[in-house]
C-alpha cells in the first residue's frame, strides 16, 4: 500500500459554499490531514529495548495502522547487532526484519549502538510482505563499494630512512608493471659520486639512467619512471630520470633497453662509495587492469 498524499486542501467555504463545511466534516478532513503527515513524517523510535537482533520499540506518536510502504522511522539502537537476521517490533505490532537498502539481512554491526539510522517501511509480494529497509547503505557496504576494484597503483617497497648502504635494490614479479615509478628524497653520498638508477632482471642492468655528482653537502632528489615493454619476444623498455642533481639544478635523463627477458626488479646505487642518507620508494601501474 503506497504512502497517502497529501491533498494540502482542507475543506472551507469555497470548497462546500456558504454556509462552509460543518465541525465534524471539518474535523474529519484535519483528522485525515494529519494521518497523512504522520506517516510521511519520519517517525522518531523511543524505549528502544529487546536484544541486539530482536528489537523492540516505541513510535513516538503510536502507530495508528500497519506500517505502509515507504513510512519512514529513525531509530537509534541500544546495541550492535550480531550476525543474522535483525527484526524491529514497533508497538508491539508484529516483528519485521530489517534489511540494508537493498533488500539484503544486515551483517554484524551494521547497527551500532548509539548511532542513528533511517529506515522505511517495504511492501512488495502477493500474499504482502512487510519488512524495514535501512535508507542508505551502512558503513561496511560504503567500504566495500570504495574498494571493489583493485587499485591500478600499488607499492612496491619502502626502503625508509636509510643509513649507510651500497645501493637500494626492489624486486616484484616480472609482467606485473607496465610502468615503474622510483621517488628518491633527499640522497646524499659518502664520496662525490654518481647515483645509477636501472631497470634489471637476475642478468643485469637493462635500461640505465645516471645522474651528476652529488655528495653529503649537496644532497639530491629524483623522479625516475619505467615504461615496461610486454612483449612476448623481446620487450623494449624506456627509462626517464628527473631530479635536482647539481646544487639544486634541474637534471633530466631518457634511456632505452631492451631484453627478452622480463625485468623483475630496480635498483639505485652510488657509481662509487655508498648511500649515506635518504629514502627510496618504488610504486608499480598494474600492467592489466582490473
Amino acid at each position: 500500500m503506497p504512502l497517502p498524499t497529501p491533498d494540502r486542501n482542507l475543506p472551507d467555504t469555497l470548497d462546500t459554499g456558504p454556509p462552509g463545511p460543518t465541525g465534524g466534516d471539518y474535523a474529519d478532513e484535519v483528522a485525515a490531514e494529519v494521518e497523512r503527515l504522520w506517516q510521511l513524517a519520519a517517525n522518531p523510535l523511543v524505549n528502544v529495548a529487546g536484544s541486539a537482533n530482536a528489537i523492540t520499540a516505541e513510535c513516538d506518536p503510536p502507530l495508528i495502522a500497519d506500517i505502509t510502504h515507504g513510512q519512514p522511522f529513525w531509530l537509534v539502537p541500544a546495541l550492535n547487532n550480531a550476525g543474522g537476521g535483525v527484526t524491529l517490533d514497533i508497538d508491539s505490532r508484529g516483528a519485521v526484519d530489517v534489511e540494508t537498502f537493498d533488500g539484503l539481512p544486515l551483517e554484524a554491526d551494521d547497527l551500532v549502538a548509539g548511532e542513528g539510522v533511517l529506515m522505511f517501511g517495504y511492501v512488495s509480494g502477493s500474499p504482502a510482505v512487510t519488512t524495514l529497509r535501512l535508507a542508505t547503505p551502512t558503513p561496511r557496504e560504503l567500504r566495500a563499494l570504495a574498494t571493489v576494484a583493485e587499485p591500478l597503483w600499488e607499492q612496491i617497497d619502502d626502503s625508509g630512512a636509510l643509513g649507510t648502504v651500497a645501493q637500494v635494490e626492489f624486486t616484484f614479479i616480472a609482467g606485473r608493471y607496465s610502468e615503474i615509478l622510483v621517488v628518491a628524497s633527499d640522497m646524499s653520498t659518502s664520496s662525490t659520486t654518481a647515483l645509477s638508477l636501472t631497470l634489471r632482471n637476475a642478468g643485469g642492468a637493462i635500461v640505465t639512467m645516471t645522474t651528476s655528482s652529488i655528495n653529503s653537502a649537496n644532497t639530491s632528489t629524483l623522479r625516475g619512471s619505467f615504461t615496461v615493454g610486454l612483449n612476448a619476444t623481446t620487450k623494449h623498455h624506456l627509462g626517464n630520470l628527473k631530479g635536482d642533481t647539481s646544487g639544486g639544478s634541474f637534471e633530466e635523463f631518457d634511456a632505452v633497453g631492451s631484453n627478452a627477458t622480463a625485468p623483475d626488479r630496480v635498483r639505485l646505487a652510488p657509481v662509487s662509495g655508498n648511500i649515506d642518507a635518504g629514502r627510496v620508494i618504488a610504486y608499480g601501474l598494474l600492467a592489466t587492469a582490473p
